[in-house]
């Protein structure tokens, strides 16, 4: 899978620069226009190669964080975030739409990856829009419990099953099956909402 991860025009990884966010590609309709080119000449380049499976717009999106300090992503402020930008440059959906229209004029069958606001965070799969192509697959990223499945913050010290602290917060919830079934929850409901099969999402 290609994705244009660390240095996406305007939209630079924060580790290679200087730990700072790099919002500019949501702010700038210049910058987003020259990504359809950008993806259009990639795409033809690499559209029959045997490697290949499939191409990630753009590697955990923020322009929330970036633009409106959303530091903790959750399904009331993605929704909040969604409804005040839409159709103008921060619009995630917006953005997805035009480069998904790029690709395809040069590759109608290689998958397409789209990933929600928030670092492709859980909370915010039900604000994306799907596209109607059935190859086109939505991916999120989730770490939760973030201390227990990060070696570094954990330790060794919590194991699973078992309570965990709270994201960044004092307190802790716990982790077992219900858990996981109750953070998934709001996957299955965008999918069936959508009538999306299980094929188009991606973990």
């Amino acid at each position: 899978m290609f994705s244009p991860s660390s240095a996406f025009p305007g939209a630079r990884w924060k580790q290679l620069n200087g730990d700072n966010d790099d919002g500019r590609l949501w702010q700038s309709e210049d910058l987003q226009k020259q990504a359809a080119p950008f993806w259009t000449d990639l795409a033809w380049k690499l559209r029959d190669h045997p490697a290949l499976v499939g191409y990630d717009l753009l590697n955990e999106p923020h322009p929330g964080r970036t633009l409106a300090g959303l530091e903790e992503v959750t399904s009331q402020g993605c929704r909040a975030w969604q409804r005040s930008v839409a159709g103008s440059a921060p619009d995630l959906n917006r953005w997805n739409r035009r480069l998904v229209t790029a690709i395809r004029s040069v590759d109608n069958r290689t998958p397409i990856i789209v990933e929600p606001a928030g670092y492709a965070a859980l909370a915010a799969v039900p604000l994306l829009e799907p596209i109607d192509d059935e190859a086109v697959i939505c991916s999120f990223h989730t770490y939760e419990p973030w201390v227990y499945t990060t070696k570094r913050a954990n330790q060794g010290r919590y194991e699973y099953p078992s309570r965990m602290p709270i994201g960044w917060h004092d307190g802790t919830e716990a982790w077992d099956r219900n858990q996981i079934t109750e953070a998934f929850a709001a996957v299955g409901e965008w999918t069936r909402s959508h009538a999306l099969p299980p094929s188009r999402v991606l973990l």
